[in-house]
């Protein structure tokens, strides 16, 4: 139950400021989340600098790119936030 409440916390606070210099238990989980497979791995394709990403899928083979998702968006704010909940799920 503690344990849950305390990575409730850090899940809000790295959603309040994806961006941020982030302290080292929120630096540990991002760690942990980066260093999964990347097959079926969520991530963000820039589509137009500073302007525009797209949603994608890893296909975890080297060499093939990407699958994208027709999901966009045009703050990377906003993507980088939507990416670590689809990925914490």
């Amino acid at each position: 139950m503690e344990k849950n409440l305390k990575k409730n916390k850090l899940f809000k606070e790295f959603l309040k400021q994806p961006f941020a210099k982030h302290n080292l238990e929120i630096l540990k989980l991002l760690n942990n989340l980066r260093s999964i497979k990347t097959k079926n791995k969520y991530c963000l394709i820039c589509v137009k600098p500073f302007k525009l990403w797209q949603l994608a899928k890893m296909s975890g083979e080297r060499g093939v790119p990407p699958k994208k998702i027709n999901k966009f968006f045009k703050n990377l704010e906003d993507a980088e936030r939507y990416v670590f909940k689809i990925r914490t799920k």
